[in-house]
Formats: structure tokens, sequence, C-alpha cells
């Protein structure tokens, strides 16, 4: 046998020899623990994750999920509610291989049911509690300041009904409240007097009345205003003095026999931020910032990594984690700003798990004057994920609403991804009032395609000066404001 053919056999042997395959399933994911991954009830649910070599043909439960060129696959599949698994197979022209991931599904939760005799009066114990317009996990409706007492006249499991006045009730959980037999039911307090202090960076409007009160605040444009509104307070107010000129005027009007609002009259083309707090002496204090100078060279921006530490995010197909994507893009985008001049703060600079809240008090104690919190996007067991890629942006205050359409739009033309949308979202990122807040996706982490492009460098630097350039814009639509105010 000649050499010439002797090569030629050894190749055709060497092509025929078994290639082993290596099939990783990323989601539905175990727990840290091994415990069994937890799927919602639904019809149909996702399966994603890696195969090697990229050329196999990958089955889930039978049906031909879709493989792209490094190896990630998706399928979109009905769940087999006999087997409670998924049968992923994958196979090539000399191998085959497969992983049975069995599922569960979440146990039900019995809520606890309170057992107080009604009515109690309630402290509110949380920095960041929420009251709910209705039982059963109604929407968000009220932000309490820690330390105001109320009154519940009704239970629903762990939820106390609070009553405002005699035509409205909201809903806030135990885990918020602690019951005080020790203190007397709420009345109506009696204002007389309202005052406005001016400082350096806010005004303070306060209400010289012992009482610690619930309170909701409306934000309303043409013209910039904020609406407080008090509850169980009556007006008997002869003076309101005033120290500042950024709060033009403040108005009062009696809503009923328990509820006051007051209007506090902007000198300025947009709302910057608030803040609600009960002093030592017992006195509503309710802080509203002033604007920032609306120059790049002059703003302090706080930009959030979303998740970290043992807070992995989603995870891509390949196994990228979005808490590592999340931190190159803020250090991409927190180094364009320091070019500018612009003050940056990070709210977290390695793979650290920092606490949800704590990223926007961190934040609001330094000083920031906006708020930019960088995620990628995952869906919700359900969702078909072929159907939804691409940019998203959520906001929650109307004063950040201009910012995120700002940076929304630019993220749209630097990426080329398709538009996933512009959100009002209850997140509790964006839901900081003391500071125009939004939330970005910049991507599906969970869509091979989009995970290949993320991991590209240049496309994170992309991201980085999408959101850079969106500041920018949302910055000079703020100085033509002031400009023509």
């Amino acid at each position: 046998m000649n050499r010439f053919v002797a090569i030629i056999i050894f190749l055709a042997i060497a092509a025929e020899a078994p290639c082993e395959i290596i099939l990783d399933v990323v989601y539905p994911r175990f727990g840290d623990d091994g415990a069994l991954p937890v799927i919602d009830q639904v019809d149909s649910s996702f399966v994603f994750g890696s195969v090697d070599p990229p050329g196999c043909i990958v089955l889930v439960n039978g049906l031909e999920a879709k493989v792209y060129p490094n190896g990630a696959f998706m399928a979109f599949v009905p769940l087999d509610y006999e087997s409670m698994s998924y049968s992923v197979y994958a196979r090539s022209h000399t191998d085959d291989a497969m992983i049975v991931v069995p599922f569960t599904f979440p146990e039900p939760v019995a809520a606890d049911t309170l057992d107080y005799t009604l009515p109690v009066t309630l402290e509110v114990t949380h920095p960041h509690a929420v009251i709910r317009y209705s039982e059963d996990y109604g929407v968000y409706y009220m932000f309490p300041v820690e330390g105001a007492i109320c009154f519940a006249d009704r239970i629903d499991d762990n939820f106390f009904g609070i009553r405002l006045n005699e035509a409205e009730r909201v809903w806030i959980e135990d885990k918020f409240v602690e019951v005080r037999p020790d203190l007397p039911l709420p009345s109506v307090s009696r204002v007389y007097s309202l005052y406005v202090d001016d400082f350096d960076s806010e005004v303070q409007l306060v209400i010289p009345v012992m009482k610690r009160p619930l309170h909701r605040v409306i934000e309303l444009t043409d013209p910039p205003r904020l609406r407080v509104i008090l509850y169980g307070f009556e007006s008997h107010i002869d003076v309101i003095r005033n120290r500042t000129s950024y709060i033009r005027e403040v108005r009062w009007e009696q809503l009923n026999p328990e509820t006051l609002a007051l209007t506090l009259f902007l000198d300025s083309p947009r709302n910057w931020g608030y803040y609600a707090e009960i002093d030592s002496n017992g006195y509503f204090i309710f802080k509203v910032r002033k604007p920032p100078p609306t120059s790049l060279e002059h703003l302090r921006i706080a930009i959030d990594p979303g998740h970290g530490g043992t807070d992995f995010g989603a995870i891509g197909p390949t196994r990228l984690n979005e808490k590592e994507i999340n931190l190159i893009i803020a250090e991409k985008l927190a180094r364009i700003l320091n070019r500018k001049g612009t003050a940056v703060f990070l709210t977290r600079t390695t793979d650290e798990f920092v606490e949800l809240y704590d990223r926007m008090d961190k934040a609001y104690k330094w000083g920031a004057d906006l708020f930019i919190s960088i995620h990628n996007n995952a869906v919700s067991d359900g969702v078909n994920p072929f159907e939804r890629r691409g940019v998203g942006v959520y906001y929650y205050h109307p004063n950040s609403l201009e910012l995120a359409r700002a940076v929304y739009k630019r993220l749209l033309d630097k990426t080329e991804l398709p538009d996933d949308g512009l959100y009002y979202g209850n997140l509790a990122v964006p839901r900081t009032t003391t500071m125009p807040s939004i939330l970005v996706e910049a991507a599906y982490i969970i869509h091979p395609e989009d995970e290949m492009l993320l991991r590209n460098e240049k496309f994170k630097k992309r991201i980085a000066i999408a959101i850079y350039k969106g500041i920018k814009d949302f910055i000079k639509t703020t100085q033509r404001e002031t400009d023509n105010w």
C-alpha cells in the first residue's frame, strides 16, 4: 500500500471515530442544595443549555430544539404532567447523550391568619414598607414613613386592613408593622401652621404637630408640583411660612374631615426627588430636592450593577452569568462618565451581594442625582422565549420617564436589538423617590443570540455608550427646559 493511500484510509477511520457529546442543561435549574427545579404550573415552558459538538441534533421531550452555532440550544415545549420531567436528548453521527431533568411545582403557601381583637394600633417598622390598594396582592399604593402610626379594623390572612378615612381603606402586610397595644388609636389632629425652610440641596416642609401620619404623594406636571395627602389631619391653617423660592407656593385643601392635601408648586420644570421622615419631635418632615447643575461635569450619578455574590441573576445557555455582565457594563459606563467629569458611585465594584434597598439608600446618602440600574433579562415560566428579545427600560415615577425614554431610544439605535419596550414597572429600584431612577434590561441573556452578543467586548461597550448618550440627551432636555422656564 503506497503512502498516499494509507493517509486516505487513516483519515477515513479518524472521521468515523466516536466523538463524545457533552450535554449541559442550564434551565430548569437545580437548587444549590440539589433541590429539584420548581416550575410554575403552565401549559408550556422553556428549556435551554448547550451541546458540544455544536452540530448535534437536540430533542426535548421528543420535540426538536433550536441549536445555535456556538452549541447553545433552546426549546419551548409542553409540560409533561405525567413524568414531571424533561427528557433532553442529543445525537450526532457517531454518538448520543441524554439528560432527564425532573421538576416539581411550587408548594402552596398558606398564610398565617392574624389573631387580634380589632381595632388595633399599628406602627410601621420597616424603612421600605409598602401599602397595597387592596388585599390579596393588590397594587402598591402608598409608601409609608418608618414610625408612622395607623389603625387596622380588618384582617385578611396576614394583611391588616387600615382605615384611612370614612371612604378609604388600604392593606399592609404584617411583616412591615408592629402591633402597639400600648398606644391609643390614632385620632384626627388639627394643623394650625406650616413652614418651609431652605437648605443647600433641599427644602423642607414641616408640619409642627406631634403626629406620625400615613401619607401619599402624587407627582403632577404642567405645572410641576407635588401633592402630599395626609391622613388623620384637619386643617385650621392660618399661617404658612415660606423661606425658599424653590417652593413657589403651598396650597391646602381639606378633602374630607380626616384627610388634608397639600400641594407644593415647584420653581423648576421638573421634580428631582423627595423624601419623607419623622423627626425626633414626632413632626412630619417632607424634603424636596433642589435641581442639580444640568451639566454632565457637575452631576453625580449612581450606577447599579444588578445582582452579585450569591445572587447570580439570570444565567445564559452557555452559563454566562448576568451578575458578571452587569458589572462589566457598569464599569465601562463609569469610565465614560468619569472622562466627562461626572462623579460616579458604583453600588458594587466586585462580585459581592448587596441588599436591594441598600443600593438606593447608599446612593441617596452619597448625594446621587440620577440612579441607573443595569440588568440583562429573562422570562418567566410559561412565556415563549423566542417571542421576547431585545432592549427594555423600566421607570416608575413620572420624574423618571424622560430619562428612561432617552436611554431606551439610544439603546435601540446603538445595539440594533429588537424593541422589547419602554415600561412603567413596579420594581424596587425605580420606586425610589429620592432621585430620577431607571432600570435597564440591555438584552435577554437567556436567549442564545443575545448571550452570544453579551460575550463580545465591543457589544458591551456599545451598551455602555448608548446609556451614556441617553443620559446626555436627558441632560440636554433639562437644560432646554430650564432655559425656557
